[in-house]
């Protein structure tokens, strides 16, 4: 039963682990984010583009470090598994700190979207959100 508990718990961090690679996340961002800063929100005035700009790169920078946490940990767990003497709390405690940062992450992005409300007028805003929510809050690299 221990081995089968084991076993299941591997698997299952194995998922969490492969799922990104297999949902298609890529890593190359948006075709048109290095054309021009507007090329998010065609039709923005300079100012507005300029401080989404901003935005996206301040908001850049804190997904590298989160993404890292992620991927640190994702590292701590093959470690765990392919180890000697596989522990099972300490996988658990991975997945917990998995799950716990993967949460850090969507908050961020969700931070983002309301962080742009501020820079963007009411309708460029909303067709901002609508483009998010299209490609998945957030996970279009075209912002972040």
């Amino acid at each position: 039963m221990k081995v089968f508990k084991l076993f299941l718990i591997v698997f299952v961090l194995t998922a969490f682990v492969i799922s990104p690679v297999m949902a298609g996340e890529s890593k190359s961002g948006c075709k048109r984010a290095s054309r021009s800063k507007s090329c998010m929100m065609p039709g923005l005035d300079s100012e507005h583009a300029t401080a989404l700009h901003k935005l996206k790169l301040e908001n850049e920078r804190e997904l590298v470090d989160l993404r890292a946490k992620i991927k640190k940990i994702e590292i701590d767990m093959k470690a765990e598994i392919m180890g000697e003497n596989p522990d099972a709390e300490d996988l658990e405690k991975l997945a917990g700190k998995m799950a716990s940062a993967k949460g850090e992450l969507h908050k961020r992005k969700i931070r983002f979207l309301f962080e742009a409300k501020k820079v963007l007028p009411e309708k460029e805003w909303k067709l901002f959100l609508r483009k998010h929510i299209k490609h998945g809050m957030g996970y279009h690299k075209m912002c972040g």
